[in-house]
Parts: C-alpha cells; structure tokens; sequence
C-alpha cells in the first residue's frame, strides 16, 4: 500500500475497502433468486455474502417455512388476508450500510444479517425497529428458559442498546432482564478472528510439534510427530488443542526455522492485501498480550497496566480518560507484537512467491496454500487470514481436490487454528484472548409494517434459538457472538479446523469486541477501527498498518516502528476528540 497521510473521512473510506479485503467479499450470488409465491407471506432479508456464504441462511429458510407452513397472514388492519404460509426472500450481497439510514428505511429488505456494521450512525438515524421484547422474552417456544439478551455479552447488552436506566447487571456478574429497562434496537451476528491456519497433516507428516522429552534439545531434536510426546503449548496444559504448538515468540520463531530448513515453506498471504492481513496477526498478537485492558482501546475510560516507554521500560500505572488515551500506545503488547512482525515481514525465505505481489488476491494466497505440496512446489505450512478463509475456500477445495491426484477434499483434510504464542514464558499459561474484527449485526429496519412484525418476531427468535445458533456453527464453520452451547451431533459433522476453531474458543480467557456504549465512540466509531491500532508515521509519512512501513522500509526495525505508532498516536487521536 502506498503511503497516504490520513484525515478522518479518508480513513472511513479507506476502511469500506479494507474491510472487503478482510472478510473475503465475494459477489453477490443469484442461486438463491426465486419468484415471490403470492400466497404466502413474505420476509425479505439481507444477508451479507462473504466468507460464511448463505447455507446457513438456505438451512434457515427452509426450516422456517415448513414450521410455519400454516401461518396465516393478515392485513393493515390485522384481519386475515388470505395468505398461508411463509417465503423467505433472500437477498445475498457485500454491501455495508454503516451511514445508510435512508436506504434501509425505504428499501425493500426487513430484516438485516450485516458485517462490520457501525450501530450508531444508523440507530441515529431511526433506521432500526425497537425488538426489545424479542430479544429479552425467554425462547420457551424452543424450550429455553434462557433470552436471547441472556446470551449477550455485557458490553454487547450496552452496546445494541440505549434509552433505559438500570442495567440489568448484577453484583454477582449475572444478569437479569426484569431489572433492565433498556431499549434494544440490534443483536450480534457472527464473530470472527484474524491470524493463522496451519496445516495439521503436514505437522503430522513432517513432525513439527514441539516434543516434551526433547523440548531442552537442539533445533533439530526438539521436534516431533509423535502426538503422544506433545508439549502443553501456549496455554501450558496438557490435552488441548495448543499441545506441541510454540509457547513462545522464541519457540515460533524456532519452529519456523525448522519448517524452512526440512524444504517446506512456512507462510503464504494475500500480497494485495499484505498490510491488512499480517496487521490482523500483529492485532492478534497484541491482543492475546494484553487481554481485557484491549478494551481501553474503546471505552477509553480506566487504569492501564502495561504501558511501557519507547525503549520497553515499564511505566507506572496511567489513568485513560479521553485526554490521555493517545497513551494507549505505549502498551506493552504492541512493541512485542511488532518484534515478531518485523521478522516474518523481513526474513524473505519463510515467504511464498507473491507474498507482496499485489497480483496475488487472497483467493490466490488459499489455492497456493491449498494446493502446495500437490502441484510440484514446495509444501507450504501456514495461511495468514481469517476464519473465514474455510467456507470462502469451498470452492477451492473441491477444484484442488479434482485437480491434484491425492489431494483430499474439505471433509477430509485437517487444517487447525494457531493459538498464539506468548511474548515470553512469564504469559505461557494464561488463556487466549481473541479480537473480533468484523462487528457482524443483526437488526430489523425501523419502517416495517405492523401486521408483518409479529411473524418477523417469530423469525429472529428461532435464528437465534440454541439449536439454529448449533446449527449455524456447523455450516459455516464460523462462531455466533453469543453465548451458547454446539451439539455433540453438529461437532460430528463439523470440519476438522471447524472443530479445532470451537474447542479454542470454548477455552477462551476472553473475547474483546471493537465496541463501546461511550459518547466519544458513538461519534467517532470510524476512528476507533482495526487500523486505528496498527498506523505508523516513519519520517513524516503516515502508514495505514505497521507491516507496510515494515515491508516498503527494508531497514526499518520493531524498535522505530513502535517509536512510529507512538508519534502517529499522538498526532492523530486529538483529531477524533475535535468531533
């Protein structure tokens, strides 16, 4: 990415693209066109159509119309019209609609399934219908006792909401509904993490797990593929899914030494869309390090513990209020995060060809990773992307799988989730914390019509019951952002990385969402996105993400990038308070 200098506006527009890049926008996809069936009543919805696809949706519909198959319809005045039956209209594209109160106002779709969504440009606006009773009535038609607002998060409760005085929060750390006199206007949708998917058959072929008799032996010794010889990995216990994974930067760094050095090429990403891609690595990273202080990022209100000065000097607590929280970043975990970084970004070996070809889509970068090993080139070891990248690659998958003679299909190839290391072995131990950058929504527009709103009430509901929230993990591959329980019966069917992805976040310390019931963020929620974190200023020139300072600047070192994100800091966040 060339180099740019950053004004507000430039930055939100910057981000419509980037987050396509991110979520894997594919265009929008007409399989699912049918006619509208007269006799029925319709609910026209919006489905984001990126990386998650619409099965789920497909499975949805179908459900929905053969439970309510005798749902009679009425009229404006609430008489009956005639009608019987439901048809779920879909309407699957890539579009955003974070300014579009108007266009969702007075467009034909009801109900919303949205990606990176900004909440408070259209809630302002009148766009989203009050489905409070939706949300916090208990599923007992599904025999729940449990609300949906149950299975939300309490930043997720504040966020989609407004208007109400109590919280519903109690002491214990429980919620109640009947003591929450908030309005809801929205419901999370998915959620979804950035970083890397390696390849467990070729850890199992070529012995790239850590072993436990030979952990204190040399490079070429500490490996294994004896699974039964596994290190407890970054969360320091034995029977996870981090065993034999690096505990360590120093560790990763090792392994990724070793995977070179026996012919296999450690990484492939997207080189149209380096600096968003390695930058979602560098946010997981810093992420995991920093656990629930992220959130300050957002709230910008509280006590930061790890902040540190330029040469990594631990500073002394620091109250953040919206004056001081530039401060944010000197955190600790950002100037270790960029110490790995910089090494992936500079050490060209590790590399696959077109690693910063622009060329390279990250549709590219999955059938390079797909299909190494089979199509004569070197075997390579991980992808840098996001959890999406399964359900986007299905095509792929099947076009490796009929081209390669031994190459296997989804179902039958193993792919896991790279939790991540540990800055140092002080962390091993403590749990993973993830960043959700895809702030999926889902919300029903403000003008539907009255003697539609009970049957869409119905609708929302079952989507969000437990069995279609299962269900949905099972297609997809992907997580709700929700709280609720995957069956032993969807887990069979479920993918090998679609498995590995749910067992880690099962385990999860934390999950932190870019979000925030604050004025500062209600006004300025573009200024608080993904680059917010990750921009630098080298010699006067401002970088969107670290890893294009990092790659355009060969001498460039994790030292004077974090000097960098320092100097950016301070010059840029006084620009949001002016808002």
């Amino acid at each position: 990415m060339a180099k740019k200098k950053f004004t507000a506006i430039l930055l939100a527009a910057v981000m419509a693209f980037a987050v396509c890049a991110f979520t894997g926008c594919n265009s929008g996809d007409d399989e699912f066109t049918e006619k509208i069936d007269p006799t029925r009543t319709q609910i026209y919805v919006f489905n984001f159509y990126g990386g998650f696809r619409a099965d789920w949706l497909v499975s949805v519909k179908k459900q929905f119309e053969e439970m309510y198959k005798d749902y009679e319809g009425v009229d404006e005045n609430g008489e009956k019209n005639g009608k019987v039956g439901v048809q779920v209209l879909m309407d699957n594209r890539k579009e955003y609609f974070s300014t579009g109160a108007t266009n969702i106002r007075g467009g034909t779709n009801e109900v919303y399934f949205t990606e990176y969504m900004y909440y408070h440009a259209p809630h302002a606006g009148n766009a989203f219908l009050d489905i409070t009773d939706w949300l916090t009535e208990p599923l007992s038609e599904f025999g729940e006792t449990r609300s949906i607002a149950d299975k939300m998060s309490k930043e997720q409760r504040a966020y989609y909401s407004d208007d109400g005085t109590a919280t519903g929060e109690n002491d214990d750390g429980t919620y109640t509904v009947a003591n929450d006199t908030r309005k809801y206007y929205a419901v999370p949708h998915y959620e979804a993490y950035e970083g890397i998917v390696y390849n467990k058959d070729l850890w199992l072929e070529r012995g790239f797990y850590f072993s436990e008799s030979h952990k204190n032996e040399g490079l070429y010794y500490k490996f294994t593929n004896d699974l039964t010889d596994l290190t407890a990995g970054p969360d320091g216990k034995h029977g996870t899914a981090a065993d034999g994974l690096p505990a360590t930067y120093a560790d990763f760094l090792d392994m990724c030494t070793y995977i070179y050095q026996n012919g296999v090429t450690p990484f492939v990403w997207t080189g149209e869309h380096y600096g968003g891609y390695i930058g979602g690595l560098y946010n997981a990273l810093v992420t995991d390090y920093e656990g629930a202080e992220m959130r300050l990022n957002y709230t910008v209100n509280g006590t930061a513990s790890t902040l540190v000065d330029k040469d990594g000097n631990a500073l002394s607590d620091q109250t953040i209020t919206p004056q001081t929280a530039y401060k944010l970043a000197n955190m600790k975990g950002r100037r270790e995060a960029l110490k790995l970084v910089e090494k992936i970004v500079h050490t060209s070996e590790w590399q696959a060809e077109g690693s910063f070809n622009t060329a390279v889509s990250h549709h590219d970068a999955q059938a390079k990773f797909l299909s190494s090993g089979y199509d004569g080139n070197a075997p390579i070891a991980m992808l840098l992307d996001g959890t999406w990248w399964e359900g986007e690659a299905t095509e792929t998958f099947q076009e490796v799988a009929d081209r390669y003679p031994g190459a296997k299909d989804k179902n039958e190839r193993s792919f896991g989730w790279m939790p991540m290391p540990k800055a140092d072995p002080s962390k091993v131990g403590e749990g993973q914390t993830y960043f959700d950058p895809v702030q999926g929504m889902t919300f029903v527009k403000a003008t539907l019509a009255e003697n539609k709103k009970d049957l869409v009430k119905k609708f929302i509901r079952f989507v969000y019951s437990d069995k279609m929230l299962s269900e949905f993990t099972r297609i997809t591959s992907a997580i709700k952002a929700l709280d609720y329980e995957v069956t032993d019966a969807d887990k069979a069917k479920m993918t090998p990385f679609a498995l590995d992805l749910w067992t880690q976040r099962e385990a999860a310390a934390d999950i932190i969402y870019p979000i925030s019931d604050t004025p500062l963020f209600a006004n300025n929620q573009a200024a608080f996105d993904r680059e917010s974190l990750m921009g630098v200023r080298i010699n006067g020139s401002d970088y969107a993400y670290c890893a294009n300072a990092l790659h355009e600047i060969p001498t460039l070192t994790a030292q004077a990038a974090f000097e960098g994100m320092l100097d950016y800091q301070r010059n840029s966040w006084f620009g949001k308070l002016k808002k």
